[in-house]
């Protein structure tokens, strides 16, 4: 969940939040050996990295699976899989990588040119039905192998040298002597093993899945890099972030994200060690905007100046994190400081809602053509933060004269039963990048080969064009001029309402140390260099 557009860097994102654990407080003997224990709130959807979509899964996959580049703490692409950065033809059409010759899957066999090659035609078979083959087939027009370690990608057309070396971040590449068993029409289905038992060569391996309890990886002895320190991870399944919180009081979890609500509380605590920072991530409201209430874009301006952003993230976020006003990051390359903003302003929605034609009705709530104003926002369960925030968001809808009614779900039904099939009137939910490379298409392109991740059927020829353009053009001056404008499309048509920045706290056990983060990347899915005290 890399790039937008390969699902865009964007990966679905559960927030950290929780109720205040003051109610629970006796202490448990600490984790014994040299195994991290990792609480989380869901179960994955899928382990294959190009058919998931959430972070459960990613957290799982990008241990398991690397991509020829990777981000590193220095805000850097950098060689992975790769033996060198890639090279480029006169046209820049042609990227060519060459692969480290000492690769090997975790059962032993060699990773070569053939299994990258096999992986992304894979992904852009017509019968895959992977999630992110929207995003390979728009860069990609065919992938040759050169030699054993050598492989050439001819892309559709030349692109923008920083969306190139994202898209190869991605942890797409599979082994293809037990991939090549499975038939492309099966890839989403049950005859897949793969999505519930993947084989990679990151540098842990695979061990158990059992479902709604835990996920089980060990270090994997083919790894050629850095070796982890630590011999096992133990992702646990324990339902919600309050019990999240538990873990880290009675040392049962080692380290976990601390929601704002509980970080004064779990600064208390003495065996935890306290790590903030800033981090490629937002909370946000999408619209249905096929759904007969937000079709007209005054009714999504309307609700934008109708919820206090600020007012959330003090009271519920305790100030950890800045109201968001746009997609692309304050600070990165082409974030426009200039984009319109909506602020606070109860009385200009009132005013908008009337000239939409939505009228108060004798009980209060707006009324059109004899329908009234009532909608369902759905978030996603185990999210206390957002389950709170869902109610604050329906208190101050009301005083617009529009009914809110919640709903909670749990994650996988969130994002299978109502996010993907687009059965939603409006959902709170959040994007996490993997890197600072901005591409909006698999958010908001209205083609769904391209819109891979669009759920609130968004549609805009313009931004089409200029998403599409935008990521093409190799001069940074016009490229910038394309995602400013951009930002002002998407902040006049609000498909979205963008709440805040995400500001990470991470609590970790005193008996684990080496932590290594970065502002925007945080640990970067990086836990080799941490070491536990046993």
């Amino acid at each position: 969940m890399k790039k937008i557009r390969r699902i865009l860097s964007f990966i679905l994102v559960l927030v950290m939040t929780f109720v205040s654990s003051n109610a629970f407080m006796a202490k448990a003997a600490p984790a014994k050996g040299n195994i991290l224990y990792l609480p989380t709130i869901s179960d994955p959807i899928a382990l294959c990295p190009f058919n998931s979509t959430d972070s459960a899964s990613s957290d799982v996959s990008n241990q398991i699976y690397r991509g020829l580049l990777k981000p590193d703490f220095s805000l850097k692409f950098v060689p992975d899989l790769a033996a060198s950065m890639p090279t480029f033809s006169k046209d820049n059409l042609k990227v060519t990588f060459k692969l480290k010759t000492n690769l090997k899957w975790q059962d032993g066999q060699p990773l070569t040119a053939e299994d990258v090659k096999f992986s992304y035609d894979f992904i852009m078979h017509p019968d895959s039905a992977a999630p992110r083959a929207g995003d390979v087939i728009d860069m990609l027009k065919s992938v040759a192998v050169k030699d054993k370690y050598t492989v050439e990608f001819t892309l559709n057309k030349a692109k923008e040298l920083s969306q190139v070396l994202s898209f190869f971040t991605s942890r797409y590449i599979v082994p293809k002597h037990l991939w090549e068993k499975i038939s492309p029409k099966d890839n989403m289905t049950e005859k897949n093993p793969y999505n519930k038992k993947p084989v990679g060569c990151g540098p842990y391996k695979f061990v158990e899945w059992l479902p709604n309890e835990r996920v089980v990886l060990e270090r994997n002895p083919y790894y050629e890099d850095k070796k982890p320190n630590i011999e096992k991870i133990v992702l646990k399944n324990v339902g919600s972030t309050a019990n999240m919180m538990i873990q880290l009081q009675t040392q049962e979890g080692d380290a976990a994200g601390i929601p704002p609500t509980d970080v004064q509380n779990m600064r208390a605590q003495k065996h935890l060690n306290i790590y903030q920072y800033d981090r490629f991530s937002i909370e946000l409201i999408t619209f249905n905007t096929k759904s007969e209430f937000f079709k007209d874009k005054k009714v999504r301006q309307a609700i934008n100046y109708a919820i206090n952003k600020q007012a959330i993230i003090n009271g519920l976020y305790k100030g950890i994190g800045k109201p968001a006003y746009s997609m692309y990051f304050p600070g990165t390359e082409y974030a426009n400081p200039n984009v319109k903003k909506y602020d606070y302003n109860l009385v200009l929605a009132k005013k908008l809602l009337d000239e939409a034609g939505w009228k108060v009705g004798k009980d209060g709530i707006r009324e059109k053509n004899g329908k009234k104003f009532i909608v369902t926002l759905c978030t996603n369960k185990g999210n206390i933060i957002r389950e709170k925030a869902a109610v604050i968001v329906q208190s101050q809808l009301k005083l617009a004269g529009i009914k809110v009614e919640t709903r909670v779900v749990e994650w996988n039904t969130f994002i299978t039963k109502y996010l993907r099939p687009k059965k939603f009137d409006l959902y709170y939910g959040g994007w996490l990048y993997s890197d600072w490379v901005q591409d909006l298409t698999a958010i908001y392109h209205s083609d769904p080969s391209k819109g891979n991740l669009n759920y609130g059927s968004f549609a805009n020829k313009e931004l089409d064009k200029l998403m599409e353009d935008a990521v093409s053009e190799t001069n940074p001056a016009k490229a910038k001029t394309m995602h400013l404008k951009i930002q002002d499309i998407l902040a006049d048509e609000v498909p979205s309402i963008y709440l805040l920045y995400g500001r990470a706290t991470l609590g970790v056990n005193k008996r684990i140390s080496n932590i290594k983060y970065v502002n925007g990347l945080g640990i970067n899915y990086d836990y080799r260099g941490w070491t536990i005290k046993e």
